[in-house]
């Protein structure tokens, strides 16, 4: 048996996970365990903590010895070691309930040996409160797991990471499909693609900040992008027009953590998925201060 074997089945004993030598994600769980959510003696899991008090919690972390910085290809590469305990968390939920489809993102706190602090969920969307509830817990737990590289700089750093789930799998993810699909919000009405009000930031950005003409540009940069997303829609339906409200987070290194849809008007899932996706790959200035910002950006497309 190998070293990381032996880590695994550690790992997995200490969460109260029942663990299998060979691929998990082949081996569909016949009697999970009767709660693998439960947390073990000190466990740094915080629970599923809303942007408002997420915010104020990085904020109050920013002002100690969190300032230091991890890219998120540090945050992606540590992450993945642990995945088959990740999947494992989501086929013991996802054996209690058929609707377990949609997404998390994780929040972690690094110290600066490398060393998680503490997790939290900072956005949940699924169908299924009670497997939601135990896929959290079990998430969290295993996140508390993960051993980062040293980050940079001073003290210890903010990481984040999202998942896609659904059909029996569980991902790493960047786009987190639809946040909400509703009428228009605030923001929509109020800026738009070209419009010389640009991106608005969402409320209290926690740690990091950009100034808002570095996040103009980078946004018009990509407009070609964006534009190509409606009019590939726009040749099958010419009446094709309306607002795609969008939600993105940045991280330490610049590059694009989450991607969100909050609200859509255009009511064609192919415009929404493309102009998420494309988000993905955009890359930012590093935020000043270390840590992420968050920003809305409404697109409105119409015909000519």
């Amino acid at each position: 048996m190998n070293r990381n074997t032996l880590r695994s089945l550690f790992i997995c004993a200490f969460l109260g996970l029942a663990c299998a030598t060979r691929n998990p994600i082949d081996v569909a769980p016949a009697a999970p365990a009767a709660s693998p959510a439960v947390a073990p003696s000190g466990s740094c899991f915080r629970g599923n903590i809303d942007d408002e008090h997420m915010s104020m919690g990085e904020a109050k972390l920013s002002s100690l010895s969190f300032r230091g910085f991890l890219s998120q290809k540090d945050v992606r590469r540590a992450v993945q070691q642990y995945m088959p305990m990740i999947k494992m968390c989501y086929q013991a939920a996802n054996f209690r309930s058929s609707r377990l489809d949609g997404h998390l993102v994780t929040g972690m706190t690094v110290a600066a040996d490398g060393t998680v602090r503490d997790s939290w969920i900072s956005e949940h969307g699924v169908g299924d409160a009670g497997a939601d509830a135990e896929l959290q817990s079990c998430l969290g737990r295993v996140l508390c797991e993960v051993v980062f590289p040293q980050p940079k700089g001073e003290g210890g750093a903010v990481a984040h990471q999202a998942f896609r789930f659904g059909q029996g799998l569980i991902t790493e993810a960047c786009y987190v499909v639809p946040v909400s699909v509703s009428p228009p919000s605030r923001l929509a009405q109020t800026a738009g693609a070209g419009d010389s009000d640009g991106p608005v930031p969402g409320p209290n950005p926690p740690m990091g900040s950009l100034d808002t003409e570095d996040i103009r540009d980078i946004i018009r940069a990509h407009i070609p992008a964006v534009k190509l997303c409606y009019e590939r829609e726009l040749r099958r339906n010419l009446a094709l027009q309306g607002t795609v409200s969008s939600r993105f987070t940045i991280a330490a290194d610049g590059t694009v953590v989450t991607s969100g849809i909050m609200s859509s008007t255009m009511n064609n899932s192919k415009v929404e998925d493309c102009v998420g996706q494309e988000i993905c790959t955009w890359e930012f200035p590093r935020p000043i201060g270390g840590g992420i910002v968050i920003v809305s950006y409404p697109f409105n497309f119409t015909h000519g």
